[in-house]
C-alpha cells in the first residue's frame, strides 16, 4: 500500500496531547491570528471533543499531527501548554534546530527554552487570552468557531463556575454568545446524556466510593474494574463530584491492564490535581486533570494507597476548624449581667458570646437577638445564665471544616465553639466558613493573640483636652449636642482619630452621622456662620470654618460590582461604614453623644494595630475591590514607620497576581500612585514596597527597580530641592522608565496624562541619555561641555544628574552651577560699534567670544575689547 505523503508546512498551530476543547479552540483560534499557519490536530483527544469533531469536522482544517513533517518549520504556535517534551516530533525538531516558538497559555509559568514569545495570563480558559486578541484585530468567524470557542471556556471554566473563572472569561462567553455561538450545542457536548454503559459504571463508581480526611481535606476515591471500554470517563468524574460532598475526587478505571485515572478538585488552592497526574504520566490543570496508563499491575486497592500518598504530599492548605477559628475569643462569665453582655457584643461586633463559669469552662452561649428582645431595665440586670442556651454544640481544633459546616446548617446555629482540654480556643462562625470556602486560609495561626484594650472615656477626654485647639474641641462638642437633639448620632473618625491616637497633628476632621448629614448641616450653619457644600447624591456636606474644614457624611455602606469599579452606595450602620473603609486603623471612631462623648469605638482592633504598627486590611477581596489601597498602605507604612501585615501583603500581591490590574488604563488607580509620589515621604522605600508587592505592574509589568533607579532615587532628594522645578512625580518617572523601550515609555506617560511638555521632556531624556552619558565621560573643553549641554532645560539636567555617574554629573554641576553664569563683559552694541557687525554676523561674534571666555582666553573686558578689535574690526 502506498504511504501517503506528509506536508511540511514553514508553520504551524499545535496544542497538548489528549486535547480538550480549551485545547483544540485555541487551536484553531491561533491558525486565525497566524493565517499561513497549519492547525495541527495532536495524536488524541478527548471523547467528547472526537465526538465533535466527527460532526463538524468539515468546518475546520485540521491536520493529523502523523501527517506532519517538522523538517520545514520555522514558526510554531503553541496553546494550552508551555511543555513541548510530549510533543516528540516537535521536541526533535528544537533541539536540532532553532525554530521560534509562540506560546499562549494559562497555565503556571514553567521552565522552557525553546519559547521565544510567551502570552501568559492567568485566566479561567486560555480561548479567554485568544478571545482579546480576536477581538482587538476584529477578526471573523463562523458560528460553528463561535460555538467551538464558547465551549473551550466552559469546559475549563465548569461552566463559568470554578475559583479560577475571572470576569473576563465571562466577557469572552458573551463576546462568542454574541457572534454566533448555539447553547444548544454547548449542553450537547458539556452536559451529554449518559450511555447504558456509562450509567453501569457511574452506578458501580458511585458505590464504591470511599472518603477519605487528610488535614481536614475530604477526598474521595472511587474505583472500578470494568470489562468494556466506556468513553467519557472524565464527564463521570465530573457528574460523581456534583453527587458527593467533598473537596477532592479520583476516579480509576481499569479494563484488563489498561487503566485511566481522572482527578478533579474543587478548589484549585487545596490540591492541584494537575500535578499529580503528571507524576503518573499525564497532567492537566490546577482543577482537572488524567493519566492513562498502558501496562498496569496495580489493584484499585494499591491505587488508593498511592493516590492518598501523593494527595498528602501535593496538599496546599489545611481545612480543620483550627485554621480558621477567630481567637482570642471574647467570653463572659454566667455572673455577669445582661446589659454587661449586650455592650461587649456592640463593642467588638459579634452578635453572641460563650458563657464561663469561674473556672473559665463553657456553660451556654448568649446571643444578642435574645437580649435586645428584653425591654425592661431591671431584666436587663439579670445575669447572663438566666438566658443562655445551656445545651452547646462545640468542636475540637481538629474538626474538619466540612463537619463543623455540618453541623451549623443541620443545627441552624451562627457560631461553634472550640474546645481543647476542656478550655475554650476559638470560636468558628458563618462567617469564619464563608472566609474558608473562597478558598484563603490564615498564613498563621495565633490562637492566643492578646488585643491591647482601649483607652476609656476619661483618658479620652484628657487627650481631647490637650490635643485639639480649643475653639475646634468646642465645635466638635456642639456636632454631638446638635445630632443628639435631633435624636441622631455623631462620631468623630477616620484619619483625624487616627492621628490623635499617634499624637500627629490633624489637618482636617471627619464626622460620621447616624442619620441625615445634611439636615444636621442646615441647624449648624447659623451656629458657626460657616459656609455649605452639600453632595447631595452622596449624603456629605463640607463645613468652610475661618481655620478649618470638617466634612459630614450620614453612615453608608458600599460594594464592588466588579473589580476596581467605583463603589456603590447604599444607607448603612456606623459599624457598615467603617468597614467599607481601607484598613483597621482608619476604623476607629469616637461618640460625640453627650452621654458618651469620647468613647472610642473600635469594631475591627485599630487601636490594636496602631498600637503594634501594623497596617491590616479588613476583608480578603479589598484589593481586588479597590486596588489603589495598596498604595495608601505604602503610604501609611512608610509615613508612620509602621509594617504591612503578613496576610495583608499576601493578599496584595494575590490582587497583583490576578493581572485584573496589569497596566491598568484606570485613571482612578493611576492617580493614586500619582498621590503616592507626591507624598513627603522616601520615594527609594516607596519604590522598594512596591516591589515587594508586585504593585509595578499597574503601571507597567516592565518596570525594572534595579541599581540604577536605586542609586538615581536617592539623588534625586538633592536634585529636586537645588535644579528640578517641575512636579517630582515626573522626575521619578523618567527615572524608573530609562531602562524600558521608547514605545513603552510614551504608553506609561499617556496612560498618566502627562502634559505634552512633560511626555517631550521624558522622550528626550529617553533618547539622548545612553550617547550623551558617553560623550561627557570625553570632554574636557568647558566650551565643548557648553555647547553639549545647552539644548537641555533644566528639568532634563535634573534628570541627567539623577541618573549619572559621579564624573558625568560634576560635569553636569560645572555646566549648572559655574559655565550658565558666565557672560560677556563686553556690550552687543560695543561690539556692533567696534565692528559694524550686524544680525548673524554679530551673533556668530557673541558666540565666539563666548566660548573663548568659557576656556579661559579673555578673562577680562579688556581682553573681550581686543579679541574683537583683532579679529573683527578689520573684517
Amino acid at each position: 500500500m502506498k504511504k501517503l505523503k506528509k506536508i511540511s508546512p514553514k508553520a504551524l498551530c499545535i496544542s497538548h496531547s489528549y486535547s480538550d476543547f480549551d485545547a483544540i479552540a485555541s487551536t484553531i483560534a491561533a491558525s486565525k491570528l497566524y493565517p499561513d499557519a497549519v492547525p495541527v490536530l495532536n495524536s488524541s483527544v478527548e471523547d467528547e471533543v472526537q465526538k465533535f469533531l466527527a460532526i463538524y469536522r468539515d468546518f475546520f482544517s485540521f491536520v493529523p499531527i502523523q501527517d506532519i513533517s517538522f523538517e520545514n518549520v520555522e514558526l510554531v504556535i503553541l496553546t494550552d501548554t508551555q511543555n513541548t517534551e510530549k510533543m516528540k516530533p516537535l521536541q526533535k525538531e528544537l533541539q536540532a534546530r532553532k525554530i521560534k516558538v509562540v506560546c499562549f497559555d494559562h497555565h503556571p509559568l514553567e521552565e522552557n527554552p525553546y519559547i521565544d514569545k510567551l502570552h501568559l495570563k492567568h485566566y479561567g480558559a486560555v480561548m479567554t487570552l485568544m478571545y482579546e486578541r480576536l477581538k482587538r484585530k476584529r477578526i471573523s468567524f463562523n458560528a460553528i468557531e463561535a460555538t467551538l470557542f464558547i465551549i473551550g471556556i466552559y469546559e475549563d471554566t465548569g461552566s463559568l463556575t470554578f475559583p479560577s473563572t475571572t470576569p473576563k472569561d465571562l466577557e469572552a462567553a458573551a463576546f462568542f454568545l454574541r457572534n454566533g455561538a448555539k447553547l444548544n450545542v454547548i449542553s450537547e457536548f458539556i452536559f451529554p446524556p449518559l450511555g447504558e454503559r456509562q450509567k453501569k459504571l457511574f452506578s458501580i463508581l458511585l458505590e464504591s466510593t470511599a472518603v477519605y480526611s487528610i488535614k481536614g481535606v475530604q477526598i474521595a476515591i472511587s474505583g472500578a474494574c470494568y470489562p468494556h471500554y466506556v468513553n467519557g470517563v472524565s464527564f463521570l468524574a465530573h457528574r460523581l463530584l456534583d453527587s458527593i460532598d467533598v473537596d477532592v475526587l479520583f476516579v480509576v478505571v481499569k479494563r484488563k491492564k489498561k487503566t485511566i485515572i481522572v482527578a478533579r478538585s474543587e478548589d484549585d488552592h487545596i490540591i492541584h490535581v494537575g500535578n499529580i497526574m503528571e507524576q503518573l504520566g499525564g497532567g492537566g490543570h490546577p482543577q482537572a486533570g488524567s493519566a492513562f496508563i498502558e501496562e498496569d499491575d496495580r489493584s484499585l486497592n494499591e491505587w488508593s494507597l498511592h493516590l492518598l500518598k501523593l494527595a498528602k504530599k501535593k496538599c496546599q492548605v489545611s481545612k480543620l476548624v483550627r485554621d480558621y477559628m477567630s481567637s482570642p475569643v471574647k467570653t463572659i462569665e454566667d455572673s455577669a449581667v445582661a446589659e454587661e453582655a449586650l455592650r461587649i457584643m456592640l463593642r467588638y461586633g459579634h452578635t453572641g458570646l460563650p458563657v464561663v463559669n469561674e473556672n473559665k469552662k463553657i456553660t451556654g452561649i448568649i446571643s444578642r437577638k435574645d437580649i435586645e428582645r428584653i425591654s425592661d431595665e431591671k431584666l436587663l440586670r439579670r445575669p447572663v445564665k438566666s438566658y443562655m442556651t445551656k445545651h452547646v454544640i462545640v468542636v475540637s481544633p481538629e474538626t474538619s471544616l466540612k463537619e463543623a459546616e455540618k453541623l451549623i446548617v443541620d443545627k441552624d446555629i451562627g457560631r461553634l465553639p472550640v474546645v481543647f482540654d476542656q478550655n475554650i480556643v476559638g470560636i468558628l462562625t458563618r462567617s469564619d466558613l464563608l472566609r474558608a470556602l473562597y478558598g484563603i486560609s490564615k498564613t498563621t495561626t495565633p490562637p492566643f493573640k492578646h488585643y491591647i484594650s482601649v483607652p476609656n472615656r476619661m483618658q479620652m477626654n484628657q487627650w481631647f483636652e490637650s490635643y485639639f485647639p480649643k475653639q475646634h474641641l468646642k465645635i466638635i462638642r456642639q456636632i454631638g449636642k446638635i445630632a443628639d437633639s435631633i435624636h441622631q448620632r455623631a462620631f468623630l473618625v477616620g484619619g483625624c482619630v487616627r492621628d490623635l491616637l499617634l499624637e500627629y497633628s490633624c489637618k482636617d476632621y471627619d464626622f460620621l452621622v447616624e442619620g441625615d448629614a445634611i439636615k444636621l448641616a442646615d441647624l449648624l450653619q447659623p451656629i458657626f456662620s460657616c459656609k455649605l457644600i452639600k453632595n447631595p447624591s452622596f449624603h456629605t456636606v463640607k463645613l468652610l470654618l475661618p481655620d478649618t474644614e470638617m466634612d459630614l457624611a450620614s453612615t453608608r455602606t458600599e460594594y464592588y460590582e466588579y473589580p476596581a469599579a467605583l463603589p456603590t452606595v447604599t444607607s448603612g450602620s456606623l459599624r457598615e461604614d467603617l468597614l467599607r473603609r481601607d484598613f483597621s486603623i482608619n476604623c476607629l471612631a469616637i461618640s460625640l453623644e453627650p452621654k458618651r462623648f469620647g468613647t472610642l469605638l473600635d469594631y475591627y482592633h485599630g487601636y490594636d494595630d496602631l498600637r503594634h504598627k501594623k497596617i491590616r486590611i479588613l476583608h480578603n477581596l479589598s484589593f481586588i475591590e479597590d486596588p489603589s489601597r495598596i498604595f495608601r498602605a505604602i503610604v501609611y507604612a512608610i509615613r508612620y514607620d509602621f509594617s504591612i501585615e503578613e496576610q495583608t501583603k499576601e493578599f496584595a500581591i494575590q490582587a497583583m497576581k490576578s493581572g485584573l490590574f496589569k497596566n491598568t488604563t484606570r485613571f482612578r488607580i493611576l492617580s493614586s500612585f500619582i498621590n503616592l509620589l507626591t507624598e513627603p515621604i522616601s520615594i527609594v522605600k516607596t519604590f522598594q514596597l512596591m516591589k515587594e508587592l508586585d504593585a509595578l505592574q499597574v503601571i507597567s509589568d516592565q518596570f525594572v527597580f534595579g541599581d540604577l533607579q536605586r542609586f538615581a532615587l536617592n539623588r534625586s532628594k538633592n536634585v529636586l530641592q537645588k535644579y528640578y522645578i517641575g512636579p517630582k512625580w515626573i522626575l521619578y518617572i523618567a527615572v524608573m522608565t530609562i531602562s524600558l523601550p521608547l514605545e513603552s515609555t510614551l504608553d506609561i506617560c499617556e496612560r498618566l496624562r502627562m502634559s505634552h511638555k512633560d511626555i517631550a521632556m521624558i522622550q528626550k531624556v529617553h533618547r539622548s541619555y545612553p550617547s550623551l552619558n558617553n560623550e561627557l565621560l570625553s570632554i574636557k573643553q568647558n566650551s565643548h561641555l557648553y555647547q553639549t549641554l545647552k539644548p537641555f532645560s533644566s528639568n532634563e539636567l535634573g534628570v541627567f544628574l539623577c541618573l549619572s555617574s559621579i564624573h558625568v554629573r560634576k560635569k553636569i554641576l560645572h555646566y549648572v552651577c559655574k559655565l550658565q553664569k558666565i557672560s560677556l563683559e563686553i556690550t552687543a552694541n560695543e561690539i556692533k560699534a567696534l565692528t559694524g557687525l550686524e544680525k548673524r554676523d554679530l551673533g556668530n561674534c557673541i558666540e565666539e567670544l563666548k566660548m573663548l571666555k568659557l576656556d579661559g582666553f579673555i578673562p577680562s573686558k579688556e581682553d573681550e575689547i581686543q579679541t574683537v578689535i583683532i579679529r573683527y574690526a578689520q573684517k
